[in-house]
């Protein structure tokens, strides 16, 4: 965190090199979030009052960053068109989250869109953030702490990364890293003089064909493997 050129170089995650540092074995040890029956029940019926059809899969958009890292968050005509292409192509949910930065883009998306989507609000204490959250089958996210709660919670995940380092998070095999092509990535800046910058040559087609890999994925571990048994999604 010292050294920005060592932050650039590095390929290992954050868990390896502190497992590393505390001389302990290098297995992945994933988050523990622990959410009650009554939160998670609380959540799902926000959701149904909503108007979510639970029944169908649910795509958790995470639309924005924060106020401390305003670069890592994507697009907003990105995510309109993630949006309607994803809309179009399967029968989902679109599910907006976010905190009290993100009030405005939930606010156009939800205005400028045709397609329906439900906004869960952006005064949600945190673990009922997360309990809303552990619903979703999938999410979509910057490197921001919505990317951690969705993984806490198991979630599949496609995270966009930019100026910050994608090697140094763990997935724990549960989703994807997106990334532009860029010699400048990892710079931790909090503004860029760059047009377009390394999150604007995200594509919509890159995050795309992610999220249709992970909900193909969720559903294939939701279909039962042997008689009698399935794979539990949320």
């Amino acid at each position: 965190g010292i050294f920005d050129d060592q932050k650039k170089q590095n390929a290992r995650t954050y868990q390896s090199i502190m497992a590393e540092i505390l001389g302990l074995p290098e297995t992945p040890s994933r988050y523990v979030l622990d959410l009650t029956p009554a939160e998670l029940a609380r959540a799902r019926k926000r959701l149904q009052e909503l108007g979510v059809n639970m029944a169908a899969p649910l795509v958790g958009l995470n639309t924005g960053a924060g106020e401390r890292w305003a670069l890592k968050q994507w697009r907003l005509d990105g995510l309109a068109e993630l949006i309607t292409r994803l809309k179009r192509d399967r029968d989902v949910q679109i599910v907006l989250l976010g905190g009290k930065a993100e009030r405005d883009r939930h606010e156009y998306l939800t205005r400028t869109s045709p397609v329906r989507m439900f906004d869960t609000g952006n005064d949600n204490p945190v673990r009922d953030f997360a309990a809303l959250m552990a619903h979703c089958t999938v999410v979509v996210s910057g490197d921001t702490l919505a990317m951690h709660i969705a993984l806490a919670t198991q979630r599949r995940v496609v995270v966009l990364f930019g100026p910050t380092s994608s090697a140094e998070i763990e997935l724990y095999g549960l989703g994807e890293k997106i990334h532009p092509d860029m010699e400048c990535l990892v710079c931790y800046k909090e503004q860029c003089d760059f047009v377009p910058n390394c999150m604007d040559l995200i594509s919509v087609d890159m995050v795309l064909e992610a999220v249709q890999r992970q909900l193909d994925q969720a559903i294939a571990e939701k279909t039962p493997s042997r008689p009698g048994g399935t794979l539990p999604m949320g």
